[in-house]
């Protein structure tokens, strides 16, 4: 088997080859590394990321198509300008950008993201890069360092931990990674932020939202949905609730729909054992009765289906002496309306705790 060397056109890259074909990739700054190299500085509170010259493999540009295409990739620069927050959420408080590479019809880009709500970066979905400027002031959005097409692939490249101050700009980053290795690897994740959200977002199958919430009486989920999905919604508390004589629902749409809906519930009360079963017709999904006691914790599965939306809920409580649980049922004779958001949660108590949303289908 004959074995030799091919230079890249570029000058900057080239391949070990075995047998006519390449069996390593290298660039200027040695063969292809497990880490790539990438560096965040901040001059004049401009905080400008550059990427060194590098080969990468990026998935294919159509989804169902599992060849990659190989890129050679030159040193890339992108600044953000001290006016542009990225969303920064607290002034003087860390923000996690996360910094990709996307192959826009053969052209590498670089493009930077603020990463709040948690986005998925498994490298397998393609993204819609927004040129960055003077304003550019939208987290979980990408900024690319010049203008792109749409649904492209990407890679990532590297990430930093870094404060904007309103008025005044980027500071220097605490942290700064490159991506490889087990290095990143937290960013492929299925979790979301959901308190961070701020318009209504779709979650992706198996994907989890999740929200802290202390004294509230009301949580707007802003999750985007569409016709025949299911989700699981779960609450528990740690602090204990209030008790009071009503149930805590769910608003689809954000929204009340007269009296459209059928509650079906039963409870067990343990404190004077008896079982108690009760129909109600309301404007709104019930998701706990604490009707005798203050609700803990509760899980409910919701059907989006426009023709049979439904939601299934199962409610834990207590009182002083006893505690209690119950079963509703609840469906929609509203036939046309469309689910669009998953809605928001009236907890009518003062509310602490934990919800999670997770997407099932």
């Amino acid at each position: 088997m004959s074995v030799g060397l091919r230079a890249g056109s570029d000058g900057i890259s080239g391949a070990v080859q075995l047998g006519g074909a390449d069996a390593a990739l290298f660039n200027s700054g040695g063969f292809s590394a497990k880490i790539q190299s990438f560096t965040a500085t901040m001059a004049t509170n401009i905080l400008t990321g550059v990427f060194a010259p590098a080969v990468s493999d990026f998935r294919n540009t159509t989804a169902n198509a599992g060849t990659p295409n190989t890129l050679v990739i030159p040193s890339l620069t992108l600044a953000i300008p001290a006016t542009s927050n990225l969303g920064a959420l607290v002034s003087g408080g860390l923000n996690k950008l996360v910094w990709v590479v996307v192959n826009n019809a053969g052209t590498p880009v670089i493009a930077v993201m603020n990463n709040l709500a948690g986005f998925n970066f498994d490298e397998k979905g393609f993204i819609s890069p927004t040129t960055v400027g003077s304003s550019s002031n939208t987290a979980n959005t990408f900024y690319s360092a010049s203008a792109v097409g749409t649904n492209l692939p990407y890679r990532v490249v590297g990430e930093c931990d870094v404060a904007f101050t309103t008025g005044t700009g980027w500071s220097n980053p605490v942290i700064t990674q490159g991506a490889g290795g087990q290095a990143s690897n937290g960013l492929v994740s299925g979790l979301i932020n959901g308190s961070l959200l701020t318009v209504d977002t779709p979650l992706n199958v198996g994907q989890t939202a999740y929200y802290d919430v202390s004294g509230v009486t009301s949580l707007a989920l802003k999750i985007a949905t569409a016709s025949n999905q299911e989700y699981e919604i779960s609450w528990s508390e740690s602090a204990a609730p209030a008790t009071s004589s009503n149930s805590w629902v769910l608003n689809l749409n954000n929204s009340t729909y007269g009296t459209t809906i059928s509650n079906f519930q039963i409870y067990a009360n343990s404190g004077n054992a008896t079982i108690t079963g009760t129909i109600n017709t309301q404007s709104n999904f019930s998701l706990g009765i604490n009707s005798v006691g203050a609700i803990y914790s509760f899980t409910a599965r919701v059907k989006t289906n426009t023709t049979r939306k439904q939601v299934w809920a199962e409610s834990r409580g207590s009182q002083v002496t006893a505690g209690f649980f119950g079963i509703v049922h609840g469906v929609s004779t509203d036939l046309t309306t469309v689910w669009t958001s998953l809605g928001t949660i009236s907890f009518v108590d003062s509310a602490t705790g934990r919800v999670t949303v997770r997407r099932i289908s």
